[in-house]
């Protein structure tokens, strides 16, 4: 078939092959994966990146990692997301400031994905605009090329619907049948450390927030990620997911 990009479909740079070799291989646990994706979140200029994991389900988890940055166009999508390796240091669109302090991996950190779920929704806001896509990696042929498939929000069972809606523009990653069968509260809290050891600094604008459902029927309440949080009692922990 001829990849080709439509309104509708917007074909990445590399096999299905490919994307799975890179996706299981970057990344050696869920945080290192989540870490990358707020890493995103905040390339994009958001001053406030959410994480809601919901727990309810371990063997079938969601994520729901979404910011309040410049959101992706149609344009973006094809010209940007969809090739991986892509430098963000040489994007034409970005100050000097912002290329001297990309923290994102350089054009492959949108695979972090790939390795929590073999399929995920990607939903941006953008000049009014607001659209969902759909990436899947089961049955297909590895030598093909794949894609990102439009479709409609009304697909997409956003759980942090209300936070989400409250914003102008940003982009959502949403992963469900997320395997976090081996999690407990002590990881959980390992994460919170990550994130406040990596991303939370003096010269940081934005700030990360989290939020965990370890039930269904949990209201959804998002917390700060300070450096305010116990680190001494959680660096084995974080020690341990380093060494993993």
């Amino acid at each position: 078939m001829d990849n080709i990009n439509t309104n509708d479909r917007i074909f990445f740079n590399f096999s299905y092959f490919a994307l799975k070799l890179l996706g299981k291989g970057l990344y050696s646990n869920p945080w290192t994966a989540i870490a990358e994706l707020v890493a995103n979140g905040l390339d994009a200029k958001a001053s406030c990146v959410r994480i809601l994991i919901d727990m309810s389900n371990k063997k079938n988890s969601t994520i729901e990692i979404f910011d309040n940055g410049t959101g992706m166009t149609y344009s973006d999508l094809a010209q940007k997301y969809v090739l991986i390796g892509k430098n963000k240091r040489e994007d034409v669109d970005l100050d000097d400031f912002s290329k001297n302090n990309v923290m994102g991996r350089k054009g492959i950190g949108k695979l972090a994905a790939l390795y929590l779920s073999s399929s995920y929704y990607l939903i941006s806001k953008s000049s009014n605009n607001e659209t969902a896509w759909f990436f899947d990696m089961h049955n297909e042929d590895e030598s093909e090329i794949p894609s990102l498939n439009r479709v409609s929000l009304s697909e997409v069972n956003i759980l942090s619907k209300d936070y989400w809606n409250s914003l102008l523009s940003g982009t959502m990653i949403k992963l469900e049948n997320v395997d976090l069968t081996n999690i407990g509260i002590q990881s959980i809290e390992g994460l919170k450390a990550r994130l406040s050891d990596y991303y939370i600094l003096d010269s940081l604008n934005g700030k990360i927030e989290i939020a965990v459902r370890y039930q269904a029927d949990d209201p959804i309440f998002f917390q700060q990620v300070t450096k305010n949080i116990a680190f001494k009692i959680f660096m084995p922990f974080l020690i341990i997911l380093v060494q993993i």
